[in-house]
């Protein structure tokens, strides 16, 4: 019956008479009668995905590697696999009959959680408990709502345990995309414990990156593989193609930062000292662009001309190369070249010494003349004392495995210099 049946044409009255587990267990059932051969997972783009991740090499270790895999989530995994080849067309059709059914299961699951909300709400104002509380359903779920309808926690208690124990590969990953598109559910994403659930994280933090790797990351944490964890906010905080304006530097430090606890965590030196590194170009590279904004407001004529170098700095990346090239030679800039080559651990004592002269002329005149009265001296010390010490600490805060010493030995002799004079 189940594999002919009009599931949208009942379920309405399905869902009228309260049984939203049933309505599930029949759309499940008529996915899988209608295709008895599992020929949709040929055609899911979820498993292309990893299909092509194990040929080239990069396909993250198995949460199970080296451990037992029980009997129930062995079954799980071998019911669902179809070694049987079938032309495009027939997998394509397979796939789209199966996922008209789990359409109408999800809407049958929508249906109740949003029950569940509208309940929970009545039940606060009734208690004059304030609107903006709001009593989520895992909470519901755990017992943490005592006035909450047993009825109805029952009731999610038995259909939330049913959709996880499906079998149904192709039915998970239509749970799975159902969860992570609404705000109130998508955190039960990291609590799963399925074997289908990295598969999926894996294709979703890779078609969308900025919404979904944040997750990945979350959920790798929650099974206690810090390392991977690392690798994939890393490959976010670098990601170049984002389209998206609030994905700027700040927010790409954010996430190296969150990159270097994990890597830490996982106690793999190599990960830490290649994170540790990337920051601190970023943070310098975050340096550099209050650099430009400050001369911006003392000479607003200059804003034209370091606009664009402005708002690329503000939201992408920049190798250190880069850095010196745009910034610090273009721009002629000595303090930003002398940042990067302290950075990267480069430049010897000439070139150095070169730059911090530079660098201090510059404090006192430029282009236009001098910028102080020669003969005031108090007020040419302080120009100069304050970038020193600017230089000073920002080399002296870098946690860059590539610090220059003789940098170090130069920002030592002027710090000495101007507490001297002043």
């Amino acid at each position: 019956v189940a594999s002919t049946i009009n599931l949208s044409a009942i379920a309405g009255t399905v869902k009228a008479c309260g049984e939203h587990l049933g309505l599930l267990k029949i759309c499940l059932k008529a996915a899988k009668e209608r295709d008895p051969n599992n020929y949709g997972l040929q055609a899911s783009v979820i498993l292309e995905h990893i299909k092509s991740r194990k040929l080239s090499g990069t396909t993250k270790k198995p949460e199970n590697e080296g451990k037992s895999i029980s009997p129930e989530k062995r079954s799980r995994i071998s019911e669902d696999n179809s070694n049987e080849a079938v032309d495009d067309e027939t997998a394509r059709t397979s796939l789209e009959t199966r996922w008209a059914c789990y359409q109408v299961a999800i809407e049958c699951l929508d249906d109740l959680f949003t029950t569940l909300e509208e309940a929970n709400q009545k039940n606060n104002q009734k208690l004059n408990i304030s609107s903006n509380m709001n009593t989520s359903i895992d909470s519901l779920e755990a017992g943490q709502s005592k006035n909450f309808d047993p009825i109805l926690q029952r009731k999610v208690d038995d259909i939330w345990r049913f959709c996880l124990q499906s079998k149904d590969q192709l039915w998970h990953y239509a749970l799975y995309d159902f969860l992570i598109s609404s705000d109130i559910h998508r955190k039960r994403l990291t609590r799963l414990d399925t074997p289908f659930i990295q598969n999926w994280f894996d294709y979703a933090a890779h078609v969308a990156p900025e919404t979904n790797a944040m997750l990945y990351a979350e959920w790798l944490e929650a099974v206690q593989r810090y390392s991977d964890a690392a690798k994939t906010l890393y490959k976010l905080a670098i990601l170049d193609s984002s389209m998206d304006s609030d994905f700027d530097l700040v927010k790409r430090i954010q996430i190296l930062c969150k990159a270097l606890t994990d890597a830490k965590a996982s106690s793999n030196s190599e990960l830490v000292e290649q994170i540790s590194d990337r920051l601190d170009v970023a943070e310098l590279q975050q340096v550099i662009v209050r650099i430009l904004k400050s001369k911006c407001e003392a000479n607003p004529e200059l804003l034209g001309e370091y606009a664009q170098g402005l708002q690329v700095a503000q939201q992408k990346l920049i190798s250190l190369s880069d850095l010196y090239r745009a910034f610090g030679e273009a721009q002629n800039m000595p303090e930003i070249q002398l940042l990067v080559l302290h950075c990267a651990g480069q430049g010897n004592a000439e070139i150095i010494e070169h730059l911090w002269r530079t660098s201090i002329d510059q404090c006192l005149h430029d282009d236009q003349g001098w910028k102080f009265d020669c003969g005031d001296a108090e007020a040419c010390v302080s120009a100069i004392r304050e970038k020193v010490l600017f230089l000073s600490r920002t080399f002296l805060t870098s946690r860059s495995s590539a610090q220059n010493i003789e940098s170090l030995r130069k920002t030592s002799n002027y710090i000495g210099k101007v507490f001297f004079l002043a």
